[in-house]
Parts: C-alpha cells; sequence; structure tokens
C-alpha cells in the first residue's frame, strides 16, 4: 500500500514507513525541525505531523550493479531517543548510501526524506494507515 499525501501548492509526499508512531514521508520539498506539516489525502481529515529533521536524497551515479541505490545528502542536527530515558543528539553532515528503493517520482528526481511523529490520528486514520484502533485501553 502506497499512499501520496497532498502537501499543498502542488507538493506531495509518499508514505515510506511508520510504526503508529513515528512516520517517515518521502517529500518533494523539505521541512525544518519543529515543523508541523499538513498532509491531506482526499475526501479525509488531514494528517498532522510534527517533523523530527530532513534530508535530500538525490539519485546515485549509475555504477551498472547497483539499479535502485539513491545517496542521502544530510547536514545539520538530529535528535533522537534512544530509549535510556535521555536524549542524545549527533551532528550529521557528508553521505550516506542506501539500497532503498525511493523512486525519482517527483519533477527534477531530487526528494527529501522527512522524519517525524503523527500528531492526533484519529482511528480510522490509523486503520487507513494499518496501524490499528490506536486505544491506549487505559483511562
Amino acid at each position: 500500500m502506497s499512499l501520496v499525501f497532498d502537501l499543498g501548492q502542488g507538493q506531495r509526499a509518499r508514505l515510506g514507513s511508520t510504526d503508529g508512531r513515528f512516520v517517515t514521508l518521502v517529500s518533494t520539498q523539505p521541512f525544518p525541525p519543529g515543523a508541523t506539516v499538513r498532509a491531506e489525502l482526499a475526501g479525509e481529515a488531514p494528517y498532522w505531523v510534527k517533523v523530527r529533521g530532513s534530508r535530500r536524497v538525490a539519485p546515485a551515479e549509475p555504477s551498472g550493479e547497483s539499479g535502485g541505490e539513491t545517496r542521502a545528502e544530510t547536514s545539520g542536527a538530529v535528535e533522537s531517543d534512544d530509549g535510556s530515558g535521555g536524549e542524545t543528539r549527533a551532528e550529521t553532515s557528508g553521505a550516506v548510501e542506501s539500497g532503498a528503493g525511493a523512486s525519482g517520482e517527483t519533477s527534477g528526481g531530487v526528494e527529501f526524506i522527512v522524519e517525524g511523529r503523527w500528531v492526533n490520528l484519529s482511528r480510522r486514520q490509523r486503520e487507513r494507515l494499518g496501524i490499528g484502533g490506536g486505544g491506549t485501553g487505559t483511562l
């Protein structure tokens, strides 16, 4: 299932992955950390994503064997929670090679990986994303 969200002003984002709490979008535009992105699917309430960071993904140079390889250019700070209770902060700079197939569905072939978390998903939205009803079972 590949969902393509409308971000407004002719911009689009494809659902890369989600675990119900966090989300990765492949977007035609970058977003700064802390931004709240409004993503829409036709006939549904908007989906909201709080951005943690984004990075540029450009097609790798042809090398014969690599086929669907992409090259991610990263720059800036990325914050992550390693599960130990404290946040870690890492400065990143340089390039990362990936075999994941980020297809060039955008004009010009430049895409951005946008990482963040879902904000206030409804039960219907959770079901649409294939992540269940979303209830915690506690009051």
